[in-house]
């Protein structure tokens, strides 16, 4: 199935905007362009060929014309799975200019010798300057009744941003993304407070969490095998390795500290001291280190979570051998590639054979398809938040009082 990503609902260039100016959109103007396609469309085929089908209302945020073109491109296949009225909204509070603009594009599937031709909206909005704040304002209006509504915040985490706060107040779903955030740590902290106040109806999704669902998959596997499950609970070390994020290598992956708040939050770990780039962890009367390693591996993605290894110290193994003098490790790296996750145990002097699954959760569309079809609260994730927002809070004081 193709979809027509430049067609104007009116038929005319989508470049010209309905309207322009300091005083803000014609909502109104956009209602009728919308009905005015509607009718063309049921004039051209008159066989009723054309379903006009919208499942919800999406939201999406992006504050500069590169991400843009990232989120629209992304919306091809995103509503040819999940009709819905789009709300492109483009915010650039920077410029001088106070100004807002709209138009309107259709996204049309083409009809099928076994099916008909579907066909969904999207508005644009783009707003400059004081104009920025307006947005949720023209977004409100143009809502459609008794449908869900989501919001993909497709930029930096701003919890505190007046736009994200009453765009939000609108949305059921609020769909982040943990890793484009330029201060990981005070964005999860603020993120896990915000949770544990418990004070919204709308739930949140992260794009983080859903690229870390083979490590975590890999990882509960380890705990699943009865004879590994008591090295759990005498680790002598935890070690994350990832490709340094955008924001700069000072700054610790935002996948490598919420993969850190699954492990601490499944398994009831306690942190007990924090350094810059350290912690120290209690868990089942044993004291291990935490390390955080930013990697100098050229072939990965910012960000990108690249190897956990997890080793135990000696002890009394649940199921017999290894001998008492003998440490146990558990590896897992993300391959060259990139597109492969692959363990690496050693259990006691055995080297047992090497697991390899998939790690490429799938393109931008497909992540965000995944996010239209959740509903209600991922309690696992805001667990994971919560204790991930703790460990950050440590790491922060520790930063701190390091100068």
């Amino acid at each position: 199935m193709k979809t027509n990503t430049g067609q104007n609902l009116a038929g005319g260039d989508p470049a010209i905007p309905l309207a322009v100016g300091p005083a803000g959109i014609d909502v109104g103007a956009i209602e009728r362009e919308l009905n005015g396609f509607w009718e063309e469309l049921g004039k051209e085929d008159q066989q009723g060929g054309v379903i006009r089908s919208c499942v919800l209302n999406l939201l999406v945020y992006v504050d500069d014309r590169r991400l843009e073109r990232v989120a629209d491109e992304a919306l091809i296949d995103v509503t040819l799975r999940h009709p819905s009225r789009v709300l492109l909204m483009t915010g650039e509070a920077g410029a001088a200019q106070a100004a807002m603009a709209a138009h309107v594009i259709s996204r049309c599937t083409l009809p099928t010798g076994n099916s008909k031709q579907v066909c969904c909206e999207q508005v644009m909005l783009t707003a400059t300057g004081t104009q920025v704040n307006e947005l949720p304002s023209a977004a409100a209006s143009l809502l459609l009744s008794d449908l869900p509504v989501y919001l993909w915040w497709c930029a930096a985490p701003a919890f505190d941003n007046r736009v994200f706060r009453r765009l939000s107040d609108l949305a059921d779903r609020i769909v982040i993304d943990l890793g484009r955030s330029h201060a990981v740590l005070d964005d999860l902290i603020r993120l896990g407070g915000i949770i544990k106040a418990n004070s919204r109806r709308s739930s949140f999704s992260d794009l983080s969490w859903s690229r870390l669902t083979a490590w975590r998959k890999l990882l509960a596997g380890f705990y699943d095998v009865a004879e590994y499950r008591s090295l759990f609970g005498r680790l002598s070390s935890v070690r994350l390795v990832y490709a340094p994020p955008e924001a700069g290598r000072e700054q610790i992956a935002a996948d490598a500290l919420l993969l850190l708040g699954w492990l601490a939050s499944r398994l009831g770990w306690q942190l007990e001291s924090a350094g810059r780039s350290a912690l120290s962890v209690r868990s089942g009367g044993q004291t291990f280190a935490v390390l955080f390693e930013p990697s100098d591996r050229s072939d990965s993605k910012a960000g990108q979570l690249i190897g956990l290894s997890l080793e135990s110290a000696p002890g009394q193994i649940e199921a017999g051998p290894p001998p008492e003098s003998a440490c146990s490790a558990f590896h897992i790296s993300q391959s060259q590639e990139g597109e492969q996750l692959i363990t690496d145990i050693r259990f006691g002097e055995e080297q047992r054979t090497a697991h390899i699954c998939r790690s490429d959760p799938g393109d931008l569309s497909s992540a965000i398809g995944h996010e239209l079809e959740t509903q209600g609260h991922d309690r696992i994730y805001e667990q994971a938040v919560i204790a991930g927002g703790e460990i950050a809070d440590r790491l922060r004081q520790a930063d701190s009082t390091s100068f």
